[in-house]
């Protein structure tokens, strides 16, 4: 359940290392924000590694995601996270337990959907790095510095395919040196999702609790 909350707190990280934006990172950035915001929905599927600072794999796990306005749906292993719009819900399968929250009472105020709009303005530094290829297609890069200096995470990657606009990975590095990828491998946009997808439905776990906060 960690990792899949760290998925939907992805934005609250750490430190500073320069002091203005960079307008070409900026022009990337808003292009990539503006092609997301014409979806109606999106679908994703996408792999987390865990690295160690030495380069040591410590863990690769497959996930799914659907956007829908302001719902969500992710997948990932056996942990799901998911939202109405109004209710976040979190199930997990070892406790067999479900938290049920506002989602205006979300603390980091992140949703999935914030990961391919303009959440950089507000809480990141950030600086075109490179440019380079992800699984045969160019990508641009940009280095992101959280604003926050609380969080554990210090350093995004962030890489966007330049042909598509579309959010071809993120890169995670916290204080230790450890690496977080999230690796996006298949991306469709405006596909057809039922709000079903959203809703919590107590047949659909049997024999989980549900804690309503």
């Amino acid at each position: 359940m960690k990792r899949l909350l760290l998925l939907v707190t992805l934005f609250s990280f750490v430190a500073l290392g320069y002091s203005q934006n960079d307008p070409k990172a900026k022009t990337i950035l808003d292009k990539s924000s503006s092609t997301f915001k014409s979806y109606k929905t999106i679908y994703a599927e996408f792999e987390l590694k865990n690295e160690s600072a030495a380069g040591k794999a410590l863990g690769v796990e497959s996930g799914k995601m659907w956007t829908k306005g302001s719902k969500f749906y992710v997948e990932l292993g056996n942990r799901k996270i998911w939202s109405d719009g109004k209710y976040i819900y979190n199930a997990d399968e070892d406790t067999k337990e479900i938290t049920k929250t506002l989602a205006e009472n979300n603390e980091s105020g992140f949703t999935p959907q914030k990961i391919f709009t303009n959440f950089y303005d507000k809480d990141f530094l950030y600086r075109y790095n490179s440019e380079g290829t992800t699984n045969g297609r160019a990508v641009n890069e940009i280095e992101m510095t959280p604003k926050d200096k609380s969080n554990q995470f210090h350093k995004l990657y962030l890489g966007i395919d330049k042909a598509t606009n579309h959010i071809s990975f993120l890169k995670l590095l916290n204080k230790a040196g450890n690496k977080i990828t999230y690796q996006i491998n298949k991306l469709v946009p405006n596909s057809t999702v039922n709000d079903t997808k959203f809703a919590y439905n107590s047949k659909d776990y049997p024999g989980y609790e549900l804690l309503d906060f």
